[in-house]
Order: C-alpha cells, then structure tokens, then sequence
C-alpha cells in the first residue's frame, strides 16, 4: 500500500488498528506529511490501537510521517507502532502523544545480521500513560538485535530508550533527550540499569 503526501489516516476507537504483511510506503514531505491519528475531534492518548508491522513484512518505509494518538489496544502491547522483526525505514517523523510506548521493537537475537529497522531523524515525545497513579511509558522500546537508531530525539517520556534485550546500534553522539519539562523522568537510556549521555 502506498500513500501519498498529505493523506491523513484517522483511527475510530482503541480496537483500529493497521496490519502490515507486505509494504507500507508512506512518504510525504516537510510541508505534506502523512498523518496517522485519531478519529476524534479532541484526541487523546490510546483513542485508537496501533500500526503493526509483521514478520512477512518488508521494505516498508515511514517518511515525513506523524504517528499520534494512538497505543490503546484493549489487547497485545499498547503501543502506537509496532515492528516485529520486520525491516522498516522511519525518517524525518514524528511520534508523539501515544499511550504508553511510541514504537516497540522486537528484533533477532542474531548479531551477525545487519540492522534491519533504521531510525533517522524522528521525534519522539510524550509517549507515557499513567498507571495506578504512577507514570510508565517508554518513547522507545527495543527487544533484540537488528535496528539503528540515529540523529533522533527522546523526551517528556518515562524512558527515552528502554534496552530490555539485544545490542542495538545506537549512535548516541547523534542522539538528543529533553531537559527541563521535557525531560524524561526516570532516565535517558535504560540498559541492565539508567545511562544517561
């Protein structure tokens, strides 16, 4: 499936959401980007489920994109976009105001394998929820091996980047967190403990 510049794709409720088995080529531009979002007027976080990006996908590509609004499934992994061993390109986007998590991340636990998943020049933000009175929320989830997270920003999360297993390739020297009311509360980088370049 392809989408053109400006296309704006609104999500009904929690249990909408979007498969990809094959190719999703979403590419828009500075001053066209391609929307996915909630179907409300006043949106909020969790009003619509998730983009999911499946082991038979390939090739797909996120490009000037602004992912919002999303990460409410009443089941599987609250999160607005989810790719699971599966190569994909986000670039020059935006992922801000999901519940819970911005993008998980399952990956293989092969390191002889080259990243599959690149993410370069994304914006990710305020992607948390609350739970029983206390804060949780991850702007980056990454389970494995095989992605590349570079020249990209992190904030007003719970974690910035949360390394629950694998060796990612993360250019840190690239990347930027929030300070001040855009910090991320608890740390920057979780990985066996908080790192915070």
């Amino acid at each position: 499936m392809t989408l053109e510049p400006g296309a704006i794709l609104k999500f009904y409720d929690r249990d909408s959401k979007l498969t990809v088995n094959g190719t999703l080529t979403a590419i828009g531009d500075a001053s066209n980007k391609i929307v996915f979002t909630s179907f409300k007027d006043n949106p909020q976080p969790g009003d619509w489920g998730k983009i999911y990006f499946g082991q038979t996908s390939t090739g797909s590509e996120l490009n000037n994109v602004i992912v919002s609004y999303g990460g409410g499934c009443s089941f599987g992994t609250m999160t607005a976009l989810e790719v699971k061993q599966s190569d994909i390109a986000i670039k020059n986007s935006i992922v801000e105001n999901n519940k819970h998590t911005g993008l998980y991340f399952i990956g293989t636990n092969s390191s002889s394998s080259s990243a599959a998943t690149v993410i370069d020049n994304v914006q990710f933000s305020n992607n948390k929820r609350l739970l029983n009175g206390n804060q949780e929320g991850f702007n980056l989830w990454i389970d494995g091996n095989n992605i590349s997270v570079k020249n990209s920003s992190f904030k007003n999360g719970v974690y910035g980047i949360f390394v629950n297993s694998g060796e990612p390739s993360l250019e840190t020297d690239s990347l930027t967190f929030g300070t001040g009311n855009e910090a991320n509360t608890i740390c920057n980088i979780y990985k066996s403990g908080c790192i915070n370049p």
